[in-house]
């Protein structure tokens, strides 16, 4: 797992956390066991989450508590996805 990678070499590597950003409530659960647990560094999300913009407002609590734990929030550029939830 990268996570254990980055913590043998820690300051050389960081590890980033992908979530389930299709279920938010199930996302921050994770990102708080991500940040406690694996000692992530930052978040990595798509720029298109299920065919629904970055900017929601059902991911706001995600956003909050990256901002709670001071991480930063890498956004990769995708397509639009053809799927809706």
């Amino acid at each position: 797992m990268f996570a254990e990678i980055c913590r043998k070499h820690e300051g050389r590597f960081h590890a980033f956390a992908t979530l389930p950003f299709q279920q938010p409530k199930a996302c921050v659960k994770e990102l708080e066991r991500a940040y406690k647990e694996l000692k992530v560094k930052g978040i990595t999300i798509f720029s298109n989450i299920v065919g629904k913009p970055i900017y929601s407002p059902q991911f706001y609590p995600i956003y909050e508590m990256a901002e709670e734990y001071g991480l930063p929030i890498f956004v990769h550029p995708a397509p639009p996805s053809p799927l809706k939830y």
